[in-house]
């Protein structure tokens, strides 16, 4: 019982913050939206690329031939 009523609980609370969005931003909510994914995804791959460079390649990078200088022929798994 006590988990039904704090899902609801839950649902009203999201209901009413995409209320208050789309009612605040308008036509803009979606550009508001794609906007917040590309800057998440640009923040994503700036910690991947730091936690790479971090780490060194991997094992199966070295195995495959992609920590050469040359271009390995398998490129696609590196």
């Amino acid at each position: 019982m006590k988990d039904s009523l704090l899902l609801l609980l839950t649902g009203i609370v999201c209901a009413a913050g995409a209320w208050l969005f789309f009612r605040y931003f308008g036509q803009e909510a979606f550009g508001m939206l794609m906007l917040l994914g590309l800057i998440g995804a640009i923040a994503d791959n700036a910690r991947l690329r730091r936690r790479l460079r971090e780490r060194g390649p991997s094992r199966k990078a070295s195995a495959l031939g992609c920590d050469k200088k040359k271009p390995p022929r398998r490129w696609l798994f590196c």
